[in-house]
């Protein structure tokens, strides 16, 4: 029988419980995402306009607007997961 190999696109079968555990960052995750988006915002306000090279600037600020946009995204989804548990903790 075949055997399956990982990649990067594997995903994996959660229960809610597991998915909000997993959505849910520590404070130290939490510092290193905003370290990361600090650093791609002023690497994004950085970026040297130049008229002959307009492909290259509009390829580097598309990059840092994904890791600034996933960054958000990550954290939105800790906001929510952490609502979430405190929602559900609250309920009878």
């Amino acid at each position: 029988m075949p055997t399956p190999i990982p990649t990067v696109f594997s995903s994996y079968t959660l229960s809610e419980e597991e998915e909000l555990h997993g959505q849910t960052f520590t404070n130290l995750n939490i510092a290193v995402l905003q370290n990361i988006r600090c650093q791609a915002a002023q690497d994004k306000l950085n970026l040297d306009f130049t008229p002959n090279d307009v492909l290259t600037y509009s390829q580097k600020e598309a990059y840092l607007k994904g890791q600034l946009d996933l960054i958000q995204y990550l954290m939105d989804l800790n906001d929510a997961a952490k609502q979430t548990r405190i929602t559900l903790n609250q309920q009878p």
